[in-house]
């Protein structure tokens, strides 16, 4: 029997890469909303942390990741996930998960990553969450210098001058 010979049990309609659709700016400083297309496996979420990691020194502290086109989440897209929240994290971020399927959801509340990762249905709740929970940007410290008379200018007693002596030990 050939393959062509063989009896259509359903037509497939739309095969959906697993891929990174966008990175863009999210309002927040130093937030990323990333959409992901397919399955979240090890390929994809190796892709994914790669982003994150070229995006950390430039500033990144919070990921939204839309998961609203993700119908699977592997063991490996999980690992690959925590290490990320935990990157941000050092950075006092973190990883928002934003309009998960409820298959999605189910995983991560079965696992109980409540504490890795913050689940929303909106952009707007994740910016106001994050917003929220992490501590506003530092600001460069400002360097202040005292300014003192050297040692040849400086007196004991007003209008005596003092000459520096060196001592031999």
């Amino acid at each position: 029997m050939s393959p062509s010979s063989f009896p259509i049990i359903a037509h497939v309609t739309e095969i959906l890469a697993a891929t990174i659709a966008s990175v863009t700016r999210a309002k927040a400083a130093g937030s990323v909303f990333i959409v992901l297309q397919g399955n979240l496996d090890e390929h994809l979420a190796t892709r994914l942390h790669k982003v994150c990691a070229e995006l950390l020194p430039k500033g990144l502290r919070w990921a939204y990741l839309d998961l609203e086109q993700v119908p699977f989440v592997s063991a490996a897209g999980i690992n690959h996930l925590t290490e990320i929240a935990n990157l941000l994290k050092e950075k006092q971020g973190g990883v928002v998960i934003v309009r998960p399927r409820i298959k999605v959801r189910v995983t991560f509340d079965m696992l109980t990553l409540d504490g890795w990762f913050h689940l929303v249905e909106k952009l707007e709740e994740a910016e106001e969450w994050a917003s929220r929970t992490a501590p506003p940007p530092s600001r460069p410290k400002r360097h202040t210098v005292k300014l003192q008379k050297p040692a040849a200018q400086r007196s004991v007693v007003a209008g005596q001058r003092e000459t520096p002596t060196a001592q031999l030990g």
